[in-house]
């Protein structure tokens, strides 16, 4: 009899072993926004990436092999403002506007996103932005 209960305690502790071991390495997008699978290859057209876009879905992790990073691809709103700047007839300009940055779930514009702003913070995003319409 106290085998019995023995085995299934033991059943029961490797079941939930199991189960919060599976709940780590599980990942799931929200609809908003894009997971980002490190480590894995894949093929995009003709040439092979080391990284795995999911948008809308899930993944189970290998671990010690894979990362995930997540990109949100709701629409940003980023304050511009250029001051000091002259127009093509010598007139000096001071500009301000939101310029509406959105990142897009479709598979090739995707990438091109991934492979510019993954690493990046979204602070450096801003800036990145800001000083863009400046320069030219």
């Amino acid at each position: 009899m106290q085998a019995i209960i023995v085995i299934f305690l033991v059943l029961g502790a490797a079941t939930i072993f199991f189960l919060a071991s599976i709940r780590r390495l599980l990942v799931v997008a929200d609809p908003n926004e894009a997971l980002i699978i490190s480590g894995a290859k894949s093929r995009v057209g003709r040439r092979t990436i080391n990284y795995k876009v999911i948008a809308g879905g899930r993944h189970v992790l290998i671990p010690l092999f894979q990362r995930v990073d997540r990109i949100d691809l709701k629409n940003i709103s980023i304050d511009v403002e250029v001051s000091g700047a002259y127009s093509k007839g010598g007139i000096p300009l001071n500009v301000k506007a939101v310029a509406n940055v959105k990142i897009p779930s479709q598979e090739p514009m995707i990438h091109n996103a991934v492979e510019t702003i993954i690493y990046h913070r979204f602070a450096f995003r801003k800036s990145m932005v800001r000083v863009h319409p400046a320069g030219y």
